[in-house]
């Protein structure tokens, strides 16, 4: 009686050894680069996603609607701008735009308005904002009081409408947070950066 073996198995010759180790060590070594620019790109896109509008806007009021409040009840008006492209305007609507203290002072001392690039480039040009994001205080006939590029911290808002506050009709003054690398120039190409 004959025994049958299964198909004999070749074994690689030593060169096609070493080609599979090879080819073993470069995956090994790429592959916590691959992972980790992976992640990177995964938080990338989870935080660059535009954030919902925060609570203390009410997206259907215009300047105009707020100057007018502002002037019947003595306040200011915060407008921000923002646009959904922008990674640190999405971060800044997370945050301090978000905070409940911020919007517990907004109560008793301003209206607010929210500009999205996207529904009010015309406007956004007329305030003169260059860059995004931008804060604004105006004052009761909507004129721009002060302006603020970048992100602020909640504390550091609230200081902000504070001043602005206290000096109703000053100066027009522009002036970059200490976070102004973080903001993107409004121009002719911001377009360009939605894709």
């Amino acid at each position: 009686m004959a025994i049958r073996c299964g198909p004999a198995v070749v074994l690689p010759s030593p060169l096609k050894w070493s080609s599979v180790v090879k080819k073993r060590s470069i995956v090994r070594k790429l592959l916590p680069t691959v992972v980790v620019i992976a992640l990177a790109g995964g938080a990338y896109l989870w935080f660059s996603r535009p954030a919902p509008t925060p609570a203390i806007f009410d997206e259907s009021v215009t300047i105009q609607e707020a100057s007018l409040r502002a002037a019947q009840t003595g306040q200011v008006v915060l407008a921000v701008v923002t646009a959904d492209f922008c990674p640190t305007c999405q971060a800044y609507k997370r945050s301090a735009l978000s905070d409940s203290k911020l919007a517990s002072w907004v109560q008793g001392h301003a209206q607010t308005v929210y500009l999205e690039w996207d529904r009010e480039k015309d406007r956004i040009a007329q305030l003169g904002v260059k860059r995004f994001p931008a804060t604004l205080v105006l004052d009761q006939k909507g004129a721009v009081v002060d302006m603020r590029y970048g992100p602020m911290s909640t504390e550091g808002l609230i200081s902000f409408l504070e001043q602005a506050q206290a000096q109703p009709g000053a100066e027009r003054s522009v002036s970059n947070t200490p976070l102004s690398q973080n903001v993107i120039p409004v121009n002719e190409d911001a377009d360009a950066h939605a894709g």
